[in-house]
């Protein structure tokens, strides 16, 4: 009896640290699959974030300054020393799906300047990547479209701001825009492109350059 006793004892110590080490076992295997779940988790939110990093953007860049640097003097109007009014070169790439046609403005968003408009165009063909230096009223893309600038001239019109009035900021924008074509009447200008194309921009590309005398 004694014997029997003491092997029931025996079994039940066994069973008795069996329990925990079954437990911890058990504990240690959620926690490793929780661990991996939330590996999983963190390297699908990477991926997704890497791939979003990577996502092209529609830019534009000119080979003539980098952004927000000096705009050259050759650039400037013909009335500064040195200003030959050459039409600024321009590249642009990524454009958004669904582009129909690209238009752009160049105004001087300096406070006095009162968003003073140096050159806008339109209808420019959704397969145009660039436009050359000097192109302005000599050799735009076949189809584009150059209105008046704020000095009453046609095409491109250079800096030329006031003499001691500091540096002025000129911000050429390439629209991509969903129509193939503006309508807009002969004396258009910033404030009727803008209404006109409400709507209608998918997307915008900057490049600011920096002008003063």
């Amino acid at each position: 009896m004694k014997k029997l006793l003491g092997i029931i004892c025996v079994m039940f110590l066994v069973l008795a640290l069996a329990m925990p080490l079954s437990c911890t076992k058990k504990e240690e295997k959620e926690t490793t699959k929780e661990e991996k779940t939330r590996e999983k988790e963190a390297d699908e939110s990477e991926t997704g974030s890497g791939e979003e990093e990577g996502e092209t953007e529609f830019e534009v860049t000119s080979s003539a300054f980098g952004n927000d640097a000096d705009i050259p003097v050759k650039y400037a109007h013909s009335d500064i020393n040195g200003g030959e009014n050459v039409s600024i070169p321009l590249e642009w790439e990524n454009p958004p799906d669904g582009t129909k046609s690209f238009a752009i403005s160049m105004v001087d968003t300096h406070e006095i300047a009162g968003n003073f408009l140096h050159w806008l165009v339109i209808n420019i063909d959704p397969d145009t990547t660039s436009i050359e230096e000097g192109a302005s009223g000599t050799n735009m893309p076949s189809g584009a479209t150059e209105f008046n600038n704020d000095y009453g001239e046609e095409g491109y019109g250079g800096p030329n701001p006031p003499p001691d009035s500091g540096e002025h900021d000129y911000e050429i924008t390439v629209y991509a825009l969903s129509i193939p074509s503006m309508g807009m009447t002969e004396n258009a200008g910033l404030d009727e492109f803008k209404s006109f194309t409400e709507g209608k921009v998918l997307g915008e590309a900057v490049i600011s350059g920096e002008f003063s005398q």
